[in-house]
């Protein structure tokens, strides 16, 4: 493995720990990192919600998309880019398809009639 793919693979670990510490702070206490080594979602402990958590450089949002798109619950892909530190977390980008915001939007109150 060359030294910026382990920085990248470190970052990644180290961002979605982050990532999990950061929801149990902002109400879903039960949130948990559990790596890109095993199969399902990367964050844990948050029903109704199918959390990615990708920090690579290489951007693949449509695989990245449908990877949390194969699992139950809402599908989103948080997006730590390059030079994204822990401290700015909560300005990360959060990545949905379309359809699903308008949903959220529209369930919050947004919007008029169709």
């Amino acid at each position: 493995m060359t030294r910026t793919a382990a920085s990248g693979k470190r970052r990644s670990a180290n961002g979605c720990r982050a990532l999990a510490d950061y929801l149990q702070a902002e109400g879903w206490p039960f949130a948990e990192a559990v790596g890109s080594g095993r199969n399902g979602v990367d964050i844990t402990g948050t029903p109704g919600l199918a959390i990615e958590h990708k920090g690579a450089d290489e951007w693949k949002l449509e695989t990245w998309l449908s990877q949390a798109e194969s699992r139950p619950g809402l599908p989103l892909v948080v997006y730590q880019g390059r030079g994204l530190s822990w401290d700015s977390l909560a300005r990360w980008p959060a990545i949905m398809r379309t359809g699903d915001l308008v949903g959220l939007l529209r369930q919050a109150g947004y919007g008029g009639d169709r």
